[in-house]
């Protein structure tokens, strides 16, 4: 398979979590997102310093390595991969590419011209 990747991305609102409250951000801010691969899992918090965990030496996730000095450049290219990831992901899940291009501009084509002045 082409398209294949080495990494798993997942993504979480917390806004109905306590944890919230507890750290007193609005709905909009309680996310994260968590990019993993073989070795390296990097979380990404709005608003908080990242975690990072090494699961090849600590695969309970027991030390976070997100503020050490020694780990910046893996961090750096964690979230690299992470950034890539979520600017490249597919927004648009129900309607694929073709329809989209297929009706680009077509409000025009039955008079309907919004936001051109």
């Amino acid at each position: 398979m082409d398209d294949w990747r080495d990494e798993v991305l997942t993504e979480l609102d917390y806004a109905y979590y306590k944890a919230r409250l507890d750290l007193g951000i609005s709905p909009s801010e309680a996310r994260c997102y968590m990019i993993r691969g073989q070795r390296w899992k990097y979380i990404h918090y709005m608003g908080f310093r990242p975690q990072l965990f090494d699961l090849e030496n600590d695969p309970d996730e027991l030390t976070d390595l997100g503020d050490s000095p020694d780990h910046a450049d893996i961090r750096a290219e964690m979230h690299s991969h992470l950034f890539e990831r979520l600017t490249r992901r597919k927004n648009r899940t129900t309607v694929p590419d073709e329809v989209v291009v297929e009706r680009t501009d077509g409000s025009r084509k039955v008079g309907v011209i919004i936001g051109e002045w």
